[in-house]
């Protein structure tokens, strides 16, 4: 049974610069699964949503859409 599951996790941010508004996705579509006892590492390039992902599923940020179900939290 997974104790993380992530299904269709999309973060997008909107932003105004100078009378332009402009949508920055940080995450799309991600799904994921991490079973109780496995270790999970998160590596990509700077801007990849790293943080915006454990974010999300710490709850300091909201998803613009899917779903974060966690057991035992």
């Amino acid at each position: 049974m997974s104790r993380v599951s992530i299904h269709a996790l999309c973060k997008k941010y909107e932003h105004r610069n100078e009378a332009k508004q402009a949508m920055t996705v940080a995450l799309d579509n991600v799904c994921l699964e991490i079973a109780d006892g496995e270790r999970v590492g998160v590596i990509g390039a700077n801007g990849a949503g790293k943080s915006t992902l454990l974010q999300l599923i710490a709850g300091v940020a909201s998803p613009s859409s899917g779903t974060i179900e966690l057991e035992g939290a």
